[in-house]
């Protein structure tokens, strides 16, 4: 409607407001008259511009309660001492509106037609004041549309229609003007929140000036407030300076500097396009704790584990520890056939088919191209968490500790860690259960929030929150035995006949006891079967 009223209509000035030769303000009713007169019209539809599509030439048609509404607010928005200069009526003395500024300006050292900043790179002349989006009230951050907030919401006005502000002895002061010239005045409080008193204050209306809020508070002068929560907007944040969070802040602030990790690059060179989003919601709280998933996206995600491409043995061999067959690489762990026992059990839950699939086993996600595999739920994606912190600690050990991988251990303590927070999660759902009866609140609508955490692997009743194992999870569970771990310490044969010579064992002999252990012969065989 700016457009509109600027542009076919000519009014751009608050003289606009009257009649031609009076002194009389245009009412909305004989405003509706002249826009007919200036548009076509059909009907309570009023044609402003035909603008250009892929199909043509297309009428922009809005009604004319719009153009009503849009004068009634021109009125409402024009301070009253200034309807009353245009009129006529008072005459205005004209001072320089930025006299404060270049006396600030000029007590920094701020010499005329020089740059602005520090180091003289800044700008010499001020920001050109143009129309931005057809809004003449839109600031430099302003879009051509009109933004929403970041719920999805339209924000709401940061201009009060009822609240005035002045100065009263020096003391900025608020309140609801009246109709004989007064106002109730309200108190704020630290928030800026304000609260109706019974004083009422006399003073003229043209003293009263628009107040902005601050979510719920009152900024101060409309006029005077910089930056207008509405009209600015923060990096790429769709939701008005009023509502931003430090979450959002820390975020806008940190990509002008931060540069994507060199392991984004690293994978997509050996797997092709990632959805890294999908990769980055796999981190989160919920079933799992930072220990369970820390060790995987430091090792796996950003490829820090320390393989023996990186650092080889003594004898300078760079052979994946586990199978021998190609060189070790994080990206290789992903199709090993030394974990080939390890990532079938995974396929036992997730119903993904075959266990050679390095993206799935790796990241959680399918491999780019047309066959790609749909993301992991959310609770399958924790149980593999649970099994990569034991794996990584297991494939550590057989360099570090001469110990042979045995998947059934790393099953074996990823089950017991799953069913301990498992056990913690039942818990937290029972107090919250708890919580909100004893409030008298229903407890169901948060029921779905906690689904979401275990989806693919439990399910909430939606009734009394009760905790069911889905068949999947079941049958991974129960393909895992309960036993001690089975753990042999064994020094592999040399790598130029590995299959046929027999290792070197280390004897072991307690610390407290003056007992002398046998020597255990051990023969090390690369699919992993262990003789004695």
């Amino acid at each position: 409607m700016d457009w509109a009223y600027q542009s076919k209509l000519g009014m751009r000035r608050i003289q606009d407001l009257f009649k031609d030769g009076s002194n009389d303000i245009w009412a909305p009713s004989e405003m509706v008259d002249f826009v007919r007169e200036k548009y076509k019209c059909e009907g309570e539809h009023v044609r402003i511009r035909t603008r250009e599509d892929k199909d043509g030439k297309i009428p922009e048609w809005v009604r004319m309660q719009l153009f009503e509404s849009a004068w009634q607010r021109y009125e409402e928005d024009t301070p009253n001492h200034l309807i009353l200069a245009a009129g006529g009526r008072v005459t205005l003395i004209r001072d320089d509106p930025y006299k404060k500024v270049r006396k600030i300006l000029h007590n920094w050292g701020y010499q005329p037609d020089e740059p602005l900043g520090i180091r003289g790179q800044g700008i010499t002349e001020p920001v050109e004041a143009v129309i931005r989006g057809g809004n003449p009230m839109a600031g430099l951050g302003a879009a051509g549309r009109k933004r929403k907030a970041a719920s999805g919401r339209e924000p709401k006005s940061s201009t009060d229609p009822k609240m005035r502000g002045t100065f009263i002895d020096g003391k900025f002061t608020v309140g609801e003007p009246c109709l004989n010239g007064t106002f109730k005045r309200h108190a704020l409080d630290v928030g800026g929140k304000p609260t109706r008193e019974d004083e009422l204050v006399e003073w003229a209306p043209q003293g009263l000036r628009h107040v902005t809020k601050w979510k719920d508070g009152i900024a101060g002068i409309a006029e005077a407030t910089f930056p207008h929560p509405e009209r600015w907007r923060l990096a790429d944040i769709t939701a008005t300076l009023d509502y931003v969070s430090v979450k959002e802040m820390t975020r806008a602030f940190a990509r002008r500097e931060a540069t994507e990790p060199n392991c984004k690059k690293r994978w997509e060179g050996i797997f092709g396009k990632i959805d890294w989003k999908r990769v980055a919601a796999r981190y989160k709280q919920g079933l799992l704790a930072p220990t369970d998933y820390g060790t995987h996206y430091k090792c796996v995600a950003h490829r820090g584990f320390c393989t023996r491409s990186h650092k080889p043995t003594e004898s300078g061999n760079t052979m994946c520890r586990l199978c021998g067959c190609a060189k070790e690489t994080v990206e290789h762990f992903g199709e090993c056939i030394g974990l080939a026992a390890t990532y079938k059990s995974m396929r036992l839950i997730d119903r993904k088919g075959d266990w050679k699939q390095p993206t799935l086993n790796l990241l959680g996600v399918g491999g780019g191209g047309g066959g790609e595999v749909e993301t992991l739920e959310r609770g399958v994606s924790d149980v593999h968490m649970f099994i990569w912190k034991e794996m990584i600690g297991e494939i550590a050990r057989v360099d570090l500790k001469g110990q042979r991988y045995v998947t059934a251990n790393v099953l074996r303590r990823a089950k017991a860690r799953c069913l301990t927070r498992m056990q913690a999660f039942e818990q937290g759902v029972e107090n919250y259960t708890q919580q909100k009866i004893s409030k008298g609140e229903n407890p169901q609508r948060g029921y779905e929030n906690y689904q979401r955490r275990v989806k693919g692997i439990m399910s909430l009743d939606e009734e009394d929150g009760s905790i069911s194992i889905d068949e999947n999870m079941q049958t991974w569970l129960d393909s895992i035995e309960d036993s001690k771990d089975q753990d042999v310490r064994i020094v592999a044969a040399p790598e130029e006949d590995r299959t046929h010579k027999k290792a070197r064992t280390d004897e072991y002999t307690p610390m407290f006891q003056p007992l002398s252990w046998p020597t255990l012969e051990v023969y090390f065989v690369p699919q992993g079967k262990i003789t004695k």
